[in-house]
C-alpha cells in the first residue's frame, strides 16, 4: 500500500513551514488542516504520522503537535539520509536495521549541532519513479546519505547539486577484484562499504576450524543480476578452505515460495539428505530477507540437521548482537555503521573515499559481540 498523492503533498507543504520555522508553537488542529488542504482528516493524521517518523514533529497527548528541534532546518547544517517513500517503515521488506542506523547517525551529528532528517525519494517505493520534488531542497551544503543502488536514479541530480553523498553498499568481494557494479557509483561519493566477503571467508573458517570439514554447503541468493557478485564469495570460500568440496543453493529458488519455518526446515533436511553436507553457511538478501526478517529462531533442530553439522549465519540474516539464535553468525552493527557515515560526512576533508567495514562475529551462546579480524577469532 502507499500514501495517497494527498498525502505526500501535505507532508511536503507542511515540512517545508517546519523547515523555515513557520510554526512557532503547535501545528493547527486537524480540523483546520483538512479544511485548509481540502482533505479528509485521515488524509492530513497520514501526513502528520509521515512528519512524526521523520523527527520533524512530535505528538504531546491532550497538548497539541510541535516541532522538534530537528525540523527548525532552515540555515541548518543536516544530514538528510534518502528513504524509499513516506510509508518505508510500513514495509514489512524493509531493513528494521534503518532505526538503530539512524541513532548512530544522530550519535554523532546532533551534538555537532547538526540535525537529521529522513527524505523519501519516491511517491510509491518505485526507484524508477522518482519524486525530485522532495529533494528540491538539496545544494552544494547538503549532506545526503544513500543506502543501496535503490537510489541509482537520484545519483546524476545529487551531483549537479553538488551534495556530499555517503553511499553505501555491500560488496562480493572487494579484496579480490573490483565489483562491476561500482562502475555505476559516481567517483564523487565516499563509499562505505560491507565486506561480505570477509564474513563468509570467517564463516567457513570458523566452520573448518572446530573439526574437519568433508563439504562446506552454502545458501544465499544469486539472481540473474548478481551472478558476477556470487561468483566473488565462491571465489573467498574456495580461497579459505584451501579447494575442499563445496556445494550451493541459489535462495531466491525456494524464496518467497517458503513461508513457515516447517517448511524452510524441509528443503534444508532433504538438501542435506542429499548432499551430505557437514558445514553450512547461511546468508540473507533478496528475497528471503522477508523471510529472515520475521525474527525466526535459527538452531540445528529448527533447521532439520543433525546437532554435528556446523552451521554459521552469514551476513544480513541478523543485524544485532542479541538475535533469536543460538548458532554463532556475523552481522554488520548498524549503529556502528550510522556513525561512521556521520564521521565519513562531517569530516570528508579526512575520510577514505572507500571505507571498508568488515562484519562483527558473534558466537553462540553469548551476549556480547566480537569484532572478527581476518582469520582470527577470540
Amino acid at each position: 500500500m502507499r500514501p495517497p498523492r494527498k498525502t505526500l503533498d501535505i507532508y511536503c507543504e507542511l515540512r517545508s513551514r517546519l523547515r523555515k520555522g513557520e510554526f512557532t508553537g503547535a501545528l493547527p488542529q486537524e480540523r483546520i488542516l483538512a479544511q485548509e488542504f481540502n482533505a479528509a482528516r485521515n488524509t492530513v493524521r497520514a501526513a502528520l504520522t509521515m512528519l512524526e517518523q521523520g523527527n520533524f514533529i512530535v505528538r504531546k497527548k491532550g497538548i497539541g503537535t510541535f516541532p522538534t528541534e530537528n525540523a527548525r532546518l532552515e540555515g541548518q547544517k543536516v544530514i538528510s539520509i534518502l528513504v524509499p517513500s513516506g510509508n518505508y517503515r510500513e514495509l514489512f521488506h524493509y531493513p528494521k536495521a534503518l532505526q538503530p542506523f539512524y541513532q548512530g547517525v544522530c550519535d554523532v551529528a546532533l551534538p555537532a549541532g547538526v540535525a537529521v532528517e529522513e527524505v523519501p525519494v519516491s511517491r510509491c517505493n518505485d526507484p524508477h519513479r522518482i519524486t525530485f520534488q522532495f529533494i528540491d531542497h538539496f545544494n552544494d551544503e547538503s549532506l545526503v546519505v544513500a543506502n543501496g543502488m535503490w537510489y541509482k536514479g537520484v545519483f546524476d541530480f545529487l551531483l549537479r547539486r553538488k551534495c556530499t553523498v555517503a553511499f553505501i553498499h555491500h560488496d562480493a568481494y572487494p579484496r579480490y577484484r573490483a565489483n562491476p557494479g561500482l562502475r555505476d557509483i559516481p567517483q564523487e561519493f565516499y563509499l562505505l562499504t560491507r565486506d561480505i566477503s570477509s564474513g563468509i571467508e570467517n564463516a567457513a573458517a570458523y566452520i573448518t576450524e572446530q573439526a574437519p570439514c568433508r563439504k562446506l554447503a552454502y545458501l544465499a541468493p544469486y539472481a540473474e543480476f548478481r551472478k558476477e557478485n556470487f561468483r566473488g564469495y565462491i571465489n573467498a570460500l574456495r580461497y579459505c578452505t584451501n579447494q575442499q568440496e563445496l556445494c550451493f543453493y541459489n535462495s531466491e529458488k525456494i524464496f518467497p515460495g517458503i513461508s513457515t519455518m516447517n517448511e524452510f526446515a524441509d528443503f534444508i533436511r532433504r538438501w542435506h539428505h542429499q548432499e551430505d553436507f557437514d558445514g553450512l553457511i547461511i546468508r540473507g538478501g533478496g528475497k528471503s530477507q522477508i523471510f529472515f526478517a520475521k525474527n525466526f529462531f535459527l538452531d540445528n533442530a529448527a533447521l532439520g540437521l543433525p546437532p554435528e553439522v556446523r552451521v554459521v549465519l552469514g551476513p544480513m540474516i541478523y543485524d544485532n548482537a542479541a538475535a533469536p539464535t543460538t548458532l554463532p553468525y556475523f552481522y554488520f552493527d548498524p549503529r556502528r555503521m550510522g556513525r561512521l557515515t556521520a564521521q565519513t560526512l562531517l569530516h570528508p576533508e579526512i575520510s577514505p573515499r572507500n571505507r571498508l567495514i568488515i562484519p562483527e562475529f558473534q558466537p553462540a551462546p553469548g551476549p556480547t559481540p566480537q569484532q572478527s579480524n581476518g582469520f582470527i577469532f577470540p
